[in-house]
């Protein structure tokens, strides 16, 4: 029987040999791994399952650390890295205190990067996505307070991580972890009514949270972030670009 080939992530070898300051000579010696087949790994094509498998072992990774977005429309946007309005982000893993640091963003986009689950473990996910509904708009309206925060504010916040925590643990008794990551989304919008033309660049932040199963620490996938903004207004006399309210200044 065949065994199964797999398209890598393309560049997921590259971007983890740099930040471990290694070559594909050192990682080929570390893996048992030629370096003809880690520049196939690199480049995005097809390879067996058990070397990518072996590869991320031999790199203290999570097998799934070199494998492409779950899901096919992911896939079909990460093979087009060059389109300006998606971005590549990274997930990671998150606890209760990570997660707070991300919900200060406006919208939360979730991900079921599971094939299968118990039924014990749906009702605790339902729970988890109450939890952090209610986790980030406390954090909303924590953000746009203009009085002094009272202790009982302070004390809510505690309540709030700690009911994050205690279904992280449980799920965690399930083989789940959750990863996670927050961006940028940008808005392009043009004024008809202005006597000069202009264009008006608005980001939010927004975050995704996938469900994984366990050992997963980190997995890469493809998100929208809109059109982005020039660094320059290449026609200032005759446009008027604004990022965020800020004027941009000519090229």
């Amino acid at each position: 029987m065949a065994k199964r080939k797999i398209r890598p992530h393309p560049g997921a070898l590259d971007e983890f040999l740099k930040r471990q300051n290694m070559t594909q000579t050192e990682a080929a010696a570390a893996s048992g791994i030629d370096r003809k087949t880690l520049a196939k790994i690199n480049r995005g094509e097809d390879v067996k399952e058990d070397t990518l498998q072996k590869l991320a072992k031999k790199l203290n990774v999570p097998s799934t650390y070199f494998e492409p977005p779950a899901d096919d429309t992911s896939r079909r946007e990460a093979s087009q890295p060059d389109n300006p309005r998606f971005h590549n982000l990274m997930l990671r893993k998150v606890d209760a205190e990570g997660l707070a640091k991300v919900l200060g963003s406006r919208i939360i986009h979730w991900q079921l990067n599971v094939h299968t689950v118990d039924e014990e473990t749906i009702p605790l996910l339902e729970q988890l996505e109450d939890a952090v509904k209610d986790f980030h708009r406390y954090l909303q309206d924590d953000l746009h307070w203009s009085k002094e925060i009272g202790l009982r504010g302070l004390l809510d916040r505690l309540k709030h991580g700690k009911r994050v925590a205690s279904l992280f643990e449980e799920l965690a008794k399930h083989g789940l972890t959750i990863l996670g990551a927050d961006y940028l989304v940008w808005d392009c919008q043009t004024d008809p009514d202005s006597e000069i033309p202009r264009t008006n660049y608005v980001s939010q932040r927004n975050v995704v949270l996938s469900v994984e199963a366990q050992p997963a620490q980190a997995r890469r996938t493809t998100v929208w972030q809109g059109t982005l903004p020039p660094k320059f207004n290449p026609n200032s006399e005759t446009t008027i670009i604004t990022v965020n309210g800020q004027k941009l200044l000519p090229l």
